[in-house]
C-alpha cells in the first residue's frame, strides 16, 4: 500500500512508502525518538532505501545524526545538500579549527551588522524578527559569493551517473582519519568547547543572548553535518548530492529518480560543488530556509495515486517577500498531491501555499513539528478537510502518527488520514 506517514517525533520527519520503497525525508530533533518511531508496531521498518536531509536545521537533521550508529536500521542512500561541501572537508579533518574560526568571526560580524543598521547594542528585537533578518543578510551574502566564485560542476545526468562517486568524494575528505570512538570523542570535545566559550561570554554580559544563541546554533549545525557525513562513511552508504546554488543559476531542477522522487529546487551533481575559499564559516553554516530541498514524488496516472510534495522549510520562492515562484519551470503540472505544510505552517512561509497551488491541486496539507506559534493564520484558514496535524499546540493534544493513504481502488483519488482533526 502506498502511503505517507508523518512520524510522531518533534520536528519534521516524513516516511513515504511507495512501490515497495521506503523513503525517509528528515528525522526531527533527535535520533532516539526517530528510532522509536521507525520501530513502532505501526511502522516496523529496519531498512530505508533513501534518506533525505533537506537542510541542516536541528528540527530536520537532528534525528539523522545517530540513526545508523545507534540502531539496527540500514540505509541504501543518503540524499544531502550540496552546500555542505563548503564546510565538510575542514569539519571532517579539523573540527576544532572550524570552531575556532566561528568564534573569531563573531565580533567582526556583530559590529558590522550593528553599524549597518545604526542600532544600539541594547535595542530589543523579537527573536523571530532577529532570526529572519540575520538569515536574510547571510543568504544575500552567500548568493553573491556563490555567483562570483563557485567553480565548475558536473550534473548527474543519466549517462554520467556514478552511484559510487558521491561517497568516494566524502571518503576522500576523510582520508587517513580513523573515524572511531576516539575520533568521535575528540570532535565532540571541540564542539562542546566552542559552545562553552560563547555561553561564557553571554553569562559575563560580553555578548547578548540573541547573538549567543545564534552562534551556538552554528556550532550545533556544524556538528550535525559532520555526524551525518561520518555515518555515511562508517556504514558505507551511497551519497547523492543535490545543490540549490546550481539550480538558482537556471531555475531548472534535475536528477533524482524520475518516477519515485525528484528535486524541485535543486540539481543533482556527480560530486558536490567545490568549496569556496574565503567564505566565512558563519555564511557556510547558517541554514537558509529558501535553500531547503523541496522534493516531489510524482502521482501515477495509471493507478490514480496521489503525488507528494515535501516542502520542508522552503517558501517555494525567492526575491522580495519570496514572491517569485521557484516552481514555474515544471514542464507538466501534477494533477493531485498531498503536501507537507511549509515550515510547520509558519506564517513566514505563507506565500508557499499560493506558489504550489498555482501548479497543482493540493488535496491535503499535512503539518508536523513547529512551536506554540504554529500554525499561522494562512494554514488555519484552510478548510479543515484539507489539513491534518500530528499534534496541536493550541489544544494540548498528544503527538501521534498522521497517515495518508495515497491510492485506492476507486477511479477518483481517495485518501484517508489518521491524525488529529485540525480545527484550531
Amino acid at each position: 500500500m502506498n502511503k505517507l506517514v508523518a512520524l510522531q517525533v518533534s520536528g519534521d520527519s516524513f516516511l513515504l512508502r511507495r512501490d515497495d520503497r521506503n523513503i525517509l525525508v528528515d528525522g526531527g530533533y533527535g535520533s532516539g525518538a526517530l528510532i522509536a518511531a521507525l520501530s513502532s508496531p505501526s511502522v516496523a521498518l529496519n531498512y530505508l532505501h533513501i534518506v533525505v536531509c533537506t537542510h541542516a536545521d536541528k528540527d530536520h537533521a537532528g534525528g539523522l545524526t545517530d540513526l545508523l550508529d545507534k540502531s539496527s536500521v540500514r540505509v541504501g542512500e543518503f540524499w544531502l545538500p550540496g552546500a555542505w561541501s563548503d564546510s565538510l572537508p575542514e569539519l571532517l579533518k579539523s573540527p576544532h579549527l572550524v570552531v575556532d574560526a566561528l568564534v573569531a568571526e563573531l565580533d567582526d560580524f556583530i559590529l558590522e551588522e550593528a553599524r549597518d543598521r545604526h542600532q544600539s547594542e541594547d535595542e530589543y528585537e523579537e527573536d523571530d524578527k532577529f532570526e529572519l533578518r540575520v538569515h536574510a543578510r547571510i543568504a544575500e551574502e552567500r548568493r553573491k559569493i556563490q555567483r562570483e566564485f563557485r567553480g565548475d560542476v558536473v550534473r548527474a545526468e543519466p549517462e554520467q551517473r556514478d552511484d559510487e562517486a558521491g561517497l568516494v568524494w566524502l571518503k576522500e575528505q576523510a582520508a587517513n582519519l580513523e573515524l572511531d570512538a576516539v575520533n568521535d570523542a575528540a570532535s565532540a570535545k571541540a564542539f562542546s568547547r566552542g559552545r562553552r566559550l560563547i555561553r561564557y561570554r553571554a553569562s559575563t554580559q560580553q555578548l547578548d543572548q540573541q547573538w549567543s544563541a545564534f552562534w551556538v546554533s552554528l556550532i550545533d549545525t556544524a556538528e550535525r553535518i559532520r555526524k551525518i557525513a561520518v555515518q555515511a562513511i562508517r556504514h558505507n552508504v551511497k551519497v547523492r548530492w543535490f545543490d540549490f546554488g546550481e539550480f538558482a543559476k537556471t531555475l531548472q531542477a534535475s536528477g533524482g529518480e524520475p518516477d519515485l522522487l525528484v528535486p524541485l529546487n535543486a540539481v543533482e551533481l556527480v560530486v558536490p560543488p567545490p568549496p569556496i575559499s574565503g567564505m566565512m564559516y558563519m555564511a557556510r553554516l547558517t541554514p537558509v530556509n529558501e535553500e531547503c530541498l523541496v522534493l516531489l514524488s510524482p502521482s501515477n496516472k495509471w493507478t490514480d495515486d496521489l503525488g507528494v510534495v515535501f516542502t520542508g522549510d522552503s517558501p517555494l520562492g525567492d526575491g522580495p517577500n519570496y514572491s517569485r515562484s521557484l516552481l514555474d519551470w515544471l514542464p507538466k503540472p501534477q494533477p493531485w498531491v498531498v503536501a507537507t505544510a511549509p515550515h510547520h505552517g509558519s506564517e513566514s512561509n505563507a506565500v508557499a501555499y499560493a506558489h504550489l497551488e498555482r501548479i497543482t491541486t493540493v488535496v491535503l496539507w499535512l503539518r508536523s513539528g513547529g512551536s506554540s506559534k504554529h500554525p499561522g493564520p494562512t494554514y488555519r484558514n484552510l478548510s479543515p478537510g484539507r489539513r491534518g496535524c500530528t499534534h496541536c499546540p493550541h489544544r494540548n493534544l498528544e503527538r501521534e502518527v498522521a497517515e495518508v493513504q495515497l491510492s485506492d481502488s476507486f477511479s477518483w483519488p481517495v485518501f484517508r488520514v489518521r491524525a488529529h482533526d485540525c480545527s484550531c
